[in-house]
């Protein structure tokens, strides 16, 4: 290949990049900087190694329980069964959370 071809690459522009990628990525990145706020609220410092390899073991069954359940919701029910779906998860998530911190708070009265 001549050196002109090399040369006439097409240019990308400085934002090109990131306005794809951060609307995309957002909702993935809060989550994650939630969950790592919850994480370090509810860890004592008797336990920090269970409690961090704990946190790290429950996303990854909670990541492999999206894939799943999403792929089954869409296949059950289309596109109208999503939200429904994911309503009753983060009302799921939200009874589990505030039972976590009403032990913590317990233990530390």
């Amino acid at each position: 290949m001549p050196a002109t071809e090399l040369a006439q690459a097409p240019e990308l522009k400085p934002n090109t990049l990131s306005q794809y990628t951060f609307p995309k990525h957002f909702p993935k990145t809060l989550s994650t900087y939630v969950s790592a706020l919850m994480q370090v609220g509810l860890v004592t410092q008797e336990r920090v190694t269970m409690d961090v390899e704990f946190y790290y073991m429950a996303n990854a069954g909670g990541r492999l329980l999206g894939a799943v359940l999403s792929g089954l919701t869409y296949q059950t029910g289309g596109l109208p069964q999503m939200p429904g779906t994911a309503t009753l998860l983060l009302a799921g998530a939200a009874i589990a959370s505030r039972s976590l911190a009403e032990n913590v708070q317990d233990q530390a009265v």
